[in-house]
């Protein structure tokens, strides 16, 4: 009996060490909800840059500034999440984001400053974005619903997106993407609403702990979750290249809208999918497995996609790989949040180590595109480069997966 009590506490304090992959699924389904409207107005942004005549290597440029400006944003946001809590970081980020769109709007009246200052609001968004977030899903085990619960409540919010990037894609053809952006704005700004009228879900008032922190039993796991870093970059860059280079005989703006939606429904069902095929526990093979499609995957749209129905088909394979990739790897990122006693140290850590692999990347990716004297070359060949970075996450070795050792105490 005392056994018994002992492992229903452990249970408790380990919590994403024993929810199922259902959870984690539903959970991982509102990421890559809001994951892909932030890159559906990223993918616009870029055509529309590219159409008021500024050439690839600025877009390429501009990547590798916006990153470099997220990795300060990143360490800005785990300060305002540790005194203020993620929701109020989460409330920043939305309001950030506001003036990014309504900048971009007016580059083509304003230029560069107004690009300039879009890329570092939208910078300075994500950035405080990503680190609330995965603060505040780590912590959801304080909340009086369950992973599942909180996933469902999300669910029927976000999946809208999966038709939004097509009516935006319409929207932008017809009207204009400057009239997507201020469309895009307004959401925003209501989307606070929700934020303002809720609780923290953690301690506020707390400090970074980067000298507590222990690399000995950490440091292998964080330093594989930069692959996050090269999908990122990738995406970023894919939107607009697809659009522009494959789609070419079709409008750019619509072209993007398909691609995004279809990633999104390609998503879902693919989350659904694992689900339930993880609920036996096999997620460290499910992430390894899924590491070597996805690294496949770029390779293949970088030598090979040159049609429209490839560059579909491939970035499906993308989106199978990704959704069981990131549900395996966040498990295992919650659940050493929780055992590192030092949580938003942790995920910040992660976020860093994120941001520097993809400045990395944007930086090859700037240097193929300056240096080749065809663009679409430039980016082909950085994407099947950057393919084998993505291997790292296979060094990762999550103890949520060692079952071997699950009740016992670090």
């Amino acid at each position: 009996m005392i056994k018994k009590m002992l492992n229903s506490f452990k249970r408790a304090r380990y919590f994403w060490r024993y929810i199922t992959f259902t959870e984690v699924g539903i959970i991982y389904i509102t990421k890559v909800m809001r994951s892909m409207a932030i890159k559906l107005s990223s993918s616009i942004s870029l055509i529309f840059i590219y159409k008021l005549g500024y050439p690839v290597w600025f877009l390429a440029l501009y990547i590798f500034y916006y990153y470099i400006v997220k990795l300060v944003a990143v360490i800005l946001g785990g300060a305002v999440v540790a005194k203020y809590g993620p929701k109020h970081g989460m409330i920043i980020s939305n309001i950030l984001y506001v003036p990014m769109l309504l900048s971009m709007s007016l580059a083509k009246s304003f230029g560069v400053p107004a690009i300039i200052l879009g890329a570092t609001m939208q910078a300075l968004s994500v950035g405080i974005y990503n680190v609330s977030v995965n603060v505040d899903f780590s912590k959801v085990k304080n909340t009086k619903t369950s992973g599942k619960q909180l996933g469902l409540s999300y669910i029927f919010d976000k999946i809208t997106t999966v038709v939004a990037p097509v009516i935006g894609g319409l929207t932008a053809m017809i009207f204009g993407a400057p009239i997507v952006m201020i469309i895009s704005a307004i959401i925003f700004a209501l989307a606070t609403i929700p934020l303002v009228i809720s609780k923290e879900p953690i301690k506020t008032n707390q400090k970074l702990k980067f000298h507590n922190f222990s690399w000995r039993l950490y440091g292998r796991n964080i330093v594989a979750q930069s692959y996050e870093g090269v999908l990122v970059v990738n995406l970023f860059i894919w939107g607009f290249f697809a659009s522009v280079f494959i789609f070419s005989a079709f409008n750019s703006y619509g072209a993007s809208g398909i691609i995004q939606s279809f990633s999104a429904l390609a998503a879902i069902l693919a989350t659904f999918f694992y689900a339930k095929v993880t609920d036996k526990g096999n997620g460290n093979r499910l992430m390894k497995i899924n590491t070597l499609i996805q690294s496949g995957v770029w390779i293949t749209k970088g030598l090979l996609v040159k049609t429209p129905l490839g560059a579909l088909l491939a970035h499906a394979g993308h989106d199978l790989a990704l959704s069981g990739q990131h549900m395996s790897v966040y498990k295992g990122i919650y659940d050493e949040a929780d055992r590192s006693g030092c949580r938003i140290t942790y995920i910040v850590m992660h976020e860093i180590v994120a941001g520097v692999m993809a400045i990395i990347c944007s930086s090859l990716l700037l240097f193929m595109v300056v240096f080749n004297a065809n663009a679409e070359e430039g980016i082909r060949h950085y994407f099947a480069i950057s393919s084998f970075f993505i291997l790292i996450l296979l060094f990762a070795k999550f103890k949520v997966y060692d079952t071997k050792n699950i009740y016992k105490e670090e």
